[in-house]
């Protein structure tokens, strides 16, 4: 289209300009993003084989203003491990669980598996490690499973300072989301119990002394500690109001290849 200055006497067209150029309007479409995939329905047999202590914050790529506090937890299902994530606050234990919405999400180049909703058993038959093992059986040592229970530690009300350690590893695991590590150590010179196992927690740079590992269980125990594949670390630190049990409690967990004996499982369901 021609352009100029239109005389007003003659009403005709004066100064021609050059044609207007076609100017095309800017892109306002925002950048392509990760978007996670809408949620998925079903997953009927997955068994949780271990549930991370620590949590970290996701915010998600395309609404930058919500996050969300996840848990890393590893799975398996058909045998295939997978890298999951729960929310924090999610209430899981180790076992069979029928995940009802999932969906997969990318963070750092790495899949997860997010289990949004889930239901699980009752603890106990939820700890066996595999459809097909029957906790009830006493032949564990050839079964080729790492199988992961919690254990009480006691003792740990008995002096302040041991309360003192563990009020410290509390705010770490709970307050600076940083990791706690545990480790037991046999004492063939107690004198109450040759056979006693000390739980040790590392504070600062050092471990210290706890508790034990109650002394009815230690048979069970003993065989694993020289075992490279046996893991211990801690489950939970938690600070008890309750009458005459007011103090720092913490609960450790134990795994170990093959099932553990149905007298430690049997113990297992009364521990929080």
């Amino acid at each position: 289209m021609a352009a100029g200055n239109i005389c007003l006497k003659s009403r005709n067209k004066e100064n021609d300009f050059p044609y207007l150029q076609s100017i095309s309007a800017p892109d306002t479409s925002a950048p392509e993003v990760s978007v996670p995939e809408v949620p998925k329905k079903g997953i009927s047999a997955l068994t949780i084989v271990d549930v991370g202590t620590s949590w970290f914050t996701w915010t998600i790529p395309c609404f930058p203003v919500m996050s969300v506090d996840f848990v890393r937890v590893k799975a398996s299902i058909n045998d295939t491990h997978v890298d999951c994530l729960i929310k924090k606050d999610a209430n899981i234990h180790l076992g069979e669980l029928c995940c009802t919405s999932y969906c997969t999400i990318s963070i750092e180049k790495k899949e997860y598996t997010v289990l949004w909703e889930f239901t699980q058993p009752e603890v106990g038959r939820a700890q066996v490690l595999h459809n097909s093992i029957n906790i009830e059986s006493d032949d564990e040592s050839n079964i080729d499973v790492q199988h992961s229970l919690p254990f009480k530690v006691l003792g740990t009300c008995k002096s302040v300072e041991r309360q003192s350690i563990l009020e410290e590893a509390n705010s770490y695991l709970n307050e600076y989301n940083r990791p706690v590590f545990v480790q037991l150590e046999r004492e063939p010179d107690n004198a109450h119990d040759s056979n006693a196992i000390a739980v040790f927690v590392m504070t600062d740079n050092d471990f210290y002394k706890v508790g034990y590992i109650a002394s009815e269980l230690t048979q069970y125990v003993h065989p694993c500690l020289d075992d490279p594949s046996f893991e211990v670390s801690v489950k939970n630190i938690r600070f008890s109001t309750t009458w005459m049990m007011v103090g720092y409690y913490i609960t450790i967990e134990l795994s170990k290849k093959g099932l553990w004996h149905k007298n430690v499982v049997k113990a297992s369901k009364n521990v929080k």
